[in-house]
């Protein structure tokens, strides 16, 4: 790494070890709408990428206090050194290889030191199939 050290650098190393050491292997599946037909349809693609966060994590106080949808069944922490794309609402979330039982992102906070991007919060969802 060129030049000092500095804040944002030491959180991004930190949020990447705490990942580590207490996290687990998901993939991240977005899709992606690629085509529409003319009855309404809609041809959608699907991109899968592997990552390491902490969670699935139940904090029903902070849900509760900030009046977050019920829905939500747990929350992923993801370190965002590395990672090739941002996860957004509406993505999905898998668990090891249980491709049959997914969470689906309902909200997502972006945490920020220095202005530099460190982790993700995804608040989630089950899908219902």
């Amino acid at each position: 790494m060129d030049g000092p050290v500095t804040l944002a650098d030491e959180f991004l190393a930190l949020e990447t070890e705490l990942a580590a050491t207490f996290g687990q292997a998901i993939t991240l599946e977005t899709r992606t709408a690629t085509g529409y037909a003319a009855n309404g349809t809609v041809t959608q693609t699907v991109t899968s990428t592997a990552w390491t966060a902490e969670g699935p994590v139940r904090d029903i106080n902070r849900y509760a206090a900030q009046g977050i949808d019920q829905s939500i069944t747990g929350t992923f922490y993801v370190p965002a050194q590395g990672l090739a794309v941002v996860p957004d609402k509406g993505d999905r979330i898998v668990v090891g290889l249980d491709t049959s039982n997914p969470y689906q992102i309902i909200e997502v906070e972006e945490y920020q030191v220095q202005g530099v991007t460190t982790a993700y919060r995804c608040d989630c969802g089950k899908v219902i199939a």
